[in-house]
């Protein structure tokens, strides 16, 4: 079994990436208009006043020409959520009711519970100035 990013199957990602249509997941954050063959909106991640924005349907990315954030499904979520990547498969997973199977036992028994602490530390901090 072959795995991607933080030891997960790529199975799973996959599945998690079949049951997310970028258009969907995009969304439920971003009101997003059709321009021939994408959609287009105000980015999230920077302030913007003229949509630059933009979701390919067909390849399942979205990209922002004002700040170059970009990437599929799961990346978005990560950046809008601000969630690990394993974090954004697991909740996705769990949306879209695609079973983990026993990786998140794996996932749990490495964490060391000061790094995590630490980690959670960080990722409040990136929080906090992100809205300053």
């Amino acid at each position: 079994m072959s795995t991607g990013q933080g030891g997960i199957p790529e199975s799973i990602i996959e599945s998690v990436l079949q049951q997310n249509d970028i258009v969907d997941t995009v969304s439920r954050f971003v009101h997003l208009t059709k321009q021939g063959k994408y959609m287009k909106g105000l980015c999230p991640f920077h302030s913007e006043k003229t949509p630059s924005f933009t979701v390919t349907p067909e390849k399942q990315i979205f990209y922002c020409y004002g700040c170059g954030t970009g990437g599929n499904a799961i990346k978005f979520r990560m950046e809008i959520e601000g969630l690990s990547f394993p974090e954004a498969v697991k909740t996705m997973a769990e949306e879209s009711h695609i079973s983990m199977g026993d990786w998140q036992g794996r996932e749990s028994a490495h964490v060391n519970p000061e790094t995590e602490r630490l980690l959670e530390a960080y990722e409040l901090t990136a929080k906090l100035y992100n809205f300053c």
